[in-house]
């Protein structure tokens, strides 16, 4: 169940909270707020305060005066499922003069892929490159100490106890 904090909702209010008191004793992890003229619904994090489970309502749908229709939202082994829903009645009213509002950053699916297309190609970037300094990096090690592996790997080291050309020891490289 979804109880209003604070009275009615009018049309511009901001910082509206809602407290839910989830039934059969459910773990309430998230709301969802929508409107009949929605497509999508906005997805809002619960937190606890003073040991009740609390919702903030989000301001750009008090912009409206359309009902807000709140879905209980929990986990379970499926997935998530909605287990109630409340609707709240937005009275109409003038904007306020001093009325202020930033539109949250939103992303569509689109942009959120590119983005991480975008990531994807960084970090497969920095793969090829981080390869291509430790081939680098050994080259150089194998270089400054003479020690260069024949086609299969190996090397050579002369231990110094063995005959002149007499090599004592097979390292695998």
């Amino acid at each position: 169940m979804i109880t209003l904090i604070d009275g009615e909702l009018y049309q511009w209010d901001t910082g509206r909270i809602i407290m839910v008191e989830p039934d059969n004793g459910y773990a309430i992890h998230e709301v969802h707020f929508t409107t009949k003229k929605m497509e999508y619904a906005y997805v809002v994090k619960t937190y606890i305060k003073d040991g009740s489970v609390h919702c903030a309502i989000p301001n750009i749908l008090l912009q409206q005066y359309h009902d807000i229709i709140c879905y209980e939202v929990r986990e379970n082994d499926a997935g998530e499922e909605s287990t109630s829903s409340t609707t709240f009645k937005v009275i109409k009213r003038n904007r306020p003069v001093d009325y202020v509002y930033t539109e949250p950053e939103m992303y569509t699916y689109k942009e959120l892929k590119n983005r991480i297309e975008q990531v994807e190609d960084i970090c497969e970037n920095l793969k090829t490159s981080l390869d291509e300094v430790t081939t680098i990096a050994n080259n150089s090690v194998r270089s400054i100490n003479n020690i260069f592996p024949d086609k299969d790997g190996n090397i050579t080291l002369d231990t110094g106890t063995g005959g002149p050309g007499v090599s004592n020891n097979v390292v695998e490289f």
